[in-house]
């Protein structure tokens, strides 16, 4: 059933229940990937699933229902769970039907078609076995993956909004593991790539730089992170940047907005339209306009991150971030990145002098509290020894605060590198070279 027929249904069923305000989400996707293991296809999948989320707004509660069965009967049993729930919520967070904005952006979303499932088993062998051709130290139980997304969102409301959003992508994941003696290491690479260019890039290079690593001392010293491990960073501190978190103290920039709260390098921006990015949106979860904002701007705090709800609640102006567009009310980003700044990333090692280099982090959110901004991370990487990258060094932890990490933010190199989108958002980053860092060997 095409969503004008579904919203007709909806329509009618809603003004049947007396429900006068509430707001629909539908999604419809597919999926298609395979995967290598040795030199073989070890598992190929093709997904497609649609969703409906509704949500009724009762004495300003919203609640919300979903299904993915689109007959009169689902339908109608989807509408009476969403006023059941909604009627029997409490609290001051207040649900709200938007309009519409006096105009939306435009997105660069590029007309996607999606390649054949023998075309995408055809390439990930061909890069399996360019990974495993590449040095005879690689090992068979390396893995590729190649796939490819696509999807459209409709959003639409009692009061005459509707909305549509397309997007798709191809991107591929390796993991090489390579073995010299009883060394054993691991890289990956993942990245979004037309088909046609994927390629094996730089992950067996990584995983045989990390052998023979050596052990580090403990000690304050610089550091330089690497792009994927400052974006990693800003995903799971992300939410210090959301209005209602600092407004119910679950983030210390309550009443920061206007204040210096990082070193004057740095640069925070979220952009639903940044050009590289291939699931631009022009709509939030609430239907409100999204359009690029300079979170921190030379240091200073610009704004946090609101949607109508928390705009309301903390006494500002929505920002166009509301989200998830499937399920609860709350707070989402888009493309949000630190920006680049002018150095290459020999001079960041070089301004470093004797530090480390951070190349790679397990367990980030388990060891990082963003409430406090406290942070214990184990990380793998390279000493730097007089401003070069010398040798890997074993698993070594760093420790500190995320709020202190902004302000020892000494630069950055002059590209931004952004991770794969989940769903609508993704992080970006440069290398960055932070003045100091606990060290623990």
């Amino acid at each position: 059933m095409e969503f004008k027929q579904i919203k007709q249904a909806i329509d009618e069923i809603c003004a049947d229940r007396g429900l006068k305000d509430y707001k629909l989400v539908f999604s419809r996707g597919s999926e298609l990937s395979a995967s290598a293991c040795g030199r073989e296809i070890t598992e190929t999948a093709i997904g497609v699933s649609s969703v409906l989320t509704l949500t009724a707004v009762i004495n300003e509660h919203g609640g919300s229902a979903s299904t993915n069965l689109f007959d009169r009967e689902n339908l109608e049993r989807m509408v009476d769970m969403a006023i059941d729930n909604a009627s029997h919520l409490e609290g001051t967070n207040k649900c709200r039907i938007f309009a519409g904005s006096p105009s939306y952006g435009k997105t660069s979303n590029p007309a996607y078609t999606e390649p054949a499932m023998k075309d995408i088993i055809a390439k990930t062998l061909e890069i399996q076995n360019q990974m495993l051709d590449a040095d005879a130290r690689v090992q068979s139980g390396s893995e590729t993956q190649v796939g490819c997304e696509s999807s459209v969102l409709f959003l639409a409301n009692s009061k005459g909004l509707c909305l549509e959003n397309r997007t798709g992508y191809t991107m591929y994941y390796q993991s090489a593991v390579v073995k010299d003696g009883d060394d054993v290491k691991l890289a990956y690479d993942y990245k979004v790539q037309d088909l046609d260019k994927i390629k094996l890039d730089k992950c067996v290079s990584e995983a045989i730089s990390k052998l023979g690593a050596l052990p580090t001392q403990t000690r304050q010293a610089p550091a330089v992170f690497s792009s994927d491990c400052m974006r990693q960073m800003l995903g799971a501190f992300i939410q210090v940047f959301f209005g209602r978190n600092a407004y119910l103290g679950l983030s210390l920039l309550k009443d920061r907005e206007g204040q210096k709260i990082a070193s004057e390098c740095v640069n925070l921006i979220d952009d639903p339209f940044e050009p590289s990015g291939v699931a631009q949106i022009q709509f939030d979860a609430d239907g409100v306009a999204t359009y690029r904002k300079e979170i921190v701007k030379a240091g200073e705090l610009k704004t946090l991150l609101y949607n109508l709800s928390s705009a309301e609640e903390c006494g500002k102006q929505t920002t166009g971030n509301s989200g998830p567009f499937l399920g609860s009310a709350g707070t989402m980003v888009f493309s949000l990145y630190l920006d680049k700044g002018d150095c290459s990333k020999d001079e960041l090692y070089a301004r470093a002098g004797d530090g480390v280099y951070i190349q790679e982090m397990k367990g980030l959110h388990a060891g990082a509290n963003p409430n406090s901004g406290d942070f214990s991370i184990e990380c793998a990487g390279f000493e730097i020894v007089g401003g070069k990258l010398d040798h890997p060094i074993k698993s070594f932890t760093i420790s500190g605060n995320f709020y202190d990490l902004l302000n020892k933010v000494k630069a950055l190199s002059d590209e931004v590198e952004f991770s794969p989108p989940h769903g609508f958002s993704r992080f970006g980053a440069p290398e960055v070279l932070v003045e100091s860092i606990s060290i623990g060997a």
